[in-house]
């Protein structure tokens, strides 16, 4: 078998799609070939040999769209004529796209109707509704435009939670029968309880709450501040750690301030990935109060490590979390519901115990990116 995957983004950079697709390919490649086409980094290399995954990357323009898109939004003509290039070299049996935000690189789509390959689309990203109302006309505009178009060339879909899938095809009118659903995952030989290093660089508190990704609308964090006053009210020797950049961050310190929070509310940033077993080790809860999710690997990654959840029931939040066993869900914007289970858990420490080893328990049982990567590659096997 031979896979090409396509995205805009692939390693190094980092974010959950192209974690995705490093973790599934390397794993995947152990026992077949595959092949990822992507764009040119800084510092990155044209072609390379990652882990047995063959990269090559084409030279690409990245536009900031900070308003609609996190990251910068890339354009690369040289990736239409790159896919050809590749597929009269290696004849590929797949084509796993990865995205239908990047035409040029959704371009390997109609190429692969074209040509007699098999489509699949792995579906990270539903409609983007509910952030705010220029996000939602923008993405649904274009899902209307063009989204809808490239989601019809695939043979088959795989979507990352139940609630995408769902989601995709009911406003898309895709067939059900072409969706399969398989969560995201997590590297639990990685990701497991280590030493609470971030816990003791600020002089052991009581209680530490963590928050980490980007720093959007999307990820709720607004509410996480409205809930802090009540958590406080109950637990005072408690640190909030806001870990993460993006477009929100200089809002949020802001607020915490103006809030009177700034003692008991951290923001350190970026953290670099080694570093982040420890830090989620260091939380005695973990939270997601999200207004928008799909299946967010911070959630799976804070389980492995052991840390019990509250998280809003955005997307996938709630296929992920079993409520009441390793974490709470609550309402999303309900900042009562998420402080009150918050305090639950610091208050319990006896429960706060059973729910850490539950967390664990789950990921490794159904998670763990080697059970995920193998049923990837069942999917594919079974298109042939």
């Amino acid at each position: 078998m031979r896979l090409l995957m396509v995205n805009g983004f692939f390693h190094p950079y980092l974010g959950g799609t192209e974690k995705h697709m490093y973790e599934i390919g390397r794993r995947i490649a152990k026992k077949e070939e595959v092949h990822v086409l992507t764009s040119l980094l800084p510092e990155s290399k044209e072609e390379e040999e990652l882990d047995g995954v063959h990269v090559h990357r084409v030279k690409t323009k990245f536009h900031k769209m900070p308003t609609l898109y996190p990251p910068p939004y890339p354009r690369s003509p040289e990736a239409r004529k790159a896919i050809e290039k590749l597929d009269k070299k290696y004849d590929f049996d797949f084509i796993n796209l990865h995205s239908r935000w990047f035409p040029d690189f959704a371009y390997s789509f109609f190429y692969g109707k074209k040509r007699g390959k098999i489509n699949v689309f792995t579906l990270h990203n539903g409609r983007p509704i509910g952030i705010n109302p220029a996000i939602s006309f923008a993405g649904s505009l274009f899902d209307t435009l063009y989204g809808k178009k490239v989601l019809s060339l695939a043979d088959k879909i795989i979507a990352v939670s139940d609630a995408v899938g769902k989601d995709i095809s009911h406003y898309n009118c895709i067939d059900k029968e072409k969706i399969v659903v398989q969560h995201n995952g997590v590297n639990t030989s990685f990701f497991k309880p280590s030493p609470p290093t971030y816990r003791e660089a600020h002089g052991d508190p009581d209680n530490v709450v963590l928050f980490l990704g980007r720093m959007i609308k999307q990820k709720g964090l607004k509410y996480f501040l409205k809930a802090i006053p009540y958590i406080l009210k109950e637990h005072k020797k408690t640190i909030f750690i806001m870990a993460g950049t993006g477009n929100e961050r200089k809002k949020l310190i802001a607020k915490a301030k103006s809030m009177k929070l700034g003692r008991n509310v951290l923001f350190p940033g970026f953290i670099p990935e080694e570093d982040l077993p420890s830090l989620y080790s260091s939380a005695d809860v973990y939270v997601l109060p999200s207004l928008w999710e799909v299946c967010p690997l911070t959630l799976l990654e804070a389980m492995a490590c052991g840390v019990p959840c509250v998280v809003s029931d955005a997307g996938g939040n709630s296929e992920v979390i079993e409520n009441g066993k390793c974490g709470f869900v609550v309402p999303k914007k309900d900042y009562l519901s998420l402080a009150e289970k918050i305090n639950l858990l610091l208050s319990d420490g006896k429960l706060r115990k059973q729910m850490s080893k539950k967390a664990r328990e789950r990921a490794v049982k159904f998670f763990d990116w080697d059970i995920i990567a193998e049923k990837t590659r069942n999917i594919y096997l079974d298109l042939l």
